[in-house]
């Protein structure tokens, strides 16, 4: 059969700044990304044409052609300008492809006609498949937990919501989320939470971090609310702690199963802080990314962490696409050594930090990885020692206006000021806003 050479595969051995490491398959730049015969619409593709796993005309996924774009993840100009050769290999260190040829060789690409006219004919078929999560801002990085400002008398303060966004986007995260624990959320009522959707999606837009909205309840009624408000506010993708009312894995799945119901955007698992008996085993989140592609992303807070990342990174990255970190990053220097794809934590007050901690990673720099993650902990260990230290800390950069919690009401001696300004006074060096 007459035979059609379509577009070339680019072979560089560039990487564009993320280097494969450690124990765990690494995604982002050079990520393998799951093939659309994995999701349902894939499926029914399929049936009509037949469906390859390639990157795109480029040699990237679409993740990773942004990614390459900027700045932060590209070496060169040269990146930006010309393809890159980031392959597709599942559950191993990415290599180019060999081929003999010089850096920036093609390889080219070989298929029928039949095969080029039937993937055209597939293509025109389902014109207007919805969006899936691969094609979306890249969940990687540094994601902030946002905190929650009142006002004197105890309101939400949702100007300074808003404004808590710009502050996280001018200090370089990839990520915002909210409401979540750190958020306060069990203390925030239905209208407060389904307001602030509105209020974070508008001071988000068009602005360089993914935003995450969190739509978990006590049970799936209240969850699908949560979750139907935010759908309609198109987020770059969703949170949900489990359910607390659940008695079995049965009813974990059954929640997050009606949730992708009203969802094909990213939707984050957190492994903790649902029923207290129910334990979201590696198994069932495997099983239930493997059922539904959109719950492929995790944030793992269930003993032992470190341990059950290992284990869900050998099924990364399909149908596990995201391992994240939590608890305010403390173990997120030795995470990072082992290649996760990020923190999720509450953090605004030392978001810049954060964002460089994981700048530096991925450019290798990791002595300087570590003074940098030194002078961060200083802060975190005084979270035991000066409770409320992070409103002081929101307030001191001009975040939060007062130090008003629905938590406790909170004040500081001279001695305890004194201790907070000279630990601080280690990072201002790194400040970016």
């Amino acid at each position: 059969m007459p035979t059609t050479h379509c577009s070339a595969v680019p072979t560089s051995n560039h990487t564009g700044g993320v280097r494969p490491r450690n124990n765990l398959p690494r995604q982002g730049v050079g990520e393998t990304w799951p093939s659309p015969g994995d999701t349902r619409a894939g499926r029914r593709l399929a049936q009509a044409g037949r469906m390859q796993r390639r990157p795109n005309a480029a040699g990237h996924s679409p993740r990773a052609a942004r990614a390459c774009d900027d700045e932060r993840e590209a070496d060169s100009a040269e990146c930006r300008a010309a393809p890159c050769g980031h392959q597709q290999v599942i559950g191993v260190e990415w290599q180019p492809k060999p081929t003999g040829r010089p850096p920036m060789a093609y390889a080219p690409l070989t298929v029928t006609r039949r095969e080029c006219v039937t993937a055209l004919a597939s293509a025109a078929m389902f014109p207007a498949l919805r969006v899936t999560a691969a094609e979306g801002k890249p969940m990687r990085g540094a994601f902030m937990i946002l905190s929650t400002p009142y006002t004197a008398g105890g309101e939400v303060d949702y100007d300074l919501l808003g404004l808590e966004v710009e502050f996280c986007d001018r200090c370089g995260v990839e990520g915002l989320v909210w409401p979540q624990n750190s958020s306060e959320q069990r203390y925030l009522s239905r209208d407060e939470r389904l307001r602030g959707f509105e209020v974070l999606a508008r001071a988000a837009r068009g602005r360089a971090p993914a935003l995450i909205l969190g739509v978990q309840a006590d049970d799936t009624a209240g969850m699908l609310e949560y979750a139907r408000r935010a759908e309609a506010l198109e987020p770059d993708g969703m949170i949900a702690i489990p359910p607390t009312t659940a008695t079995s894995l049965d009813d974990f799945r059954s929640y997050y199963e009606a949730l992708c119901g009203v969802t094909e955007r990213p939707v984050f698992v957190q492994t903790s802080g649902g029923a207290p008996n129910v334990v979201p085993t590696v198994e069932f989140l495997v099983s239930l990314a493997r059922e539904f592609p959109q719950c492929g992303y995790i944030k793992e807070e269930h003993a032992p962490v470190q341990q059950r990342m290992l284990a869900l990174a050998e099924h990364r990255p399909n149908p596990i696409t995201s391992i994240f970190g939590a608890n305010f990053g403390r173990a997120w220097i030795y995470e990072m050594r082992l290649g996760t794809d990020g923190v999720m934590t509450g953090g605004v007050m030392y978001a810049d930090i954060y964002a460089a901690l994981w700048e530096l990673d991925q450019q290798g720099r990791h002595d300087e990885v570590r003074d940098l993650f030194g002078k961060l902990l200083l802060m975190l260990n005084l979270d035991n020692l000066i409770p409320g230290v992070r409103l002081y800390v929101l307030r001191k950069r001009g975040v939060f206006k007062t130090l008003v919690s629905r938590r406790g009401e909170y004040s500081f001696t001279k001695a305890q000021v004194d201790e907070i300004e000279h630990r601080f006074a280690a990072l201002e060096p790194h400040l970016r806003a």
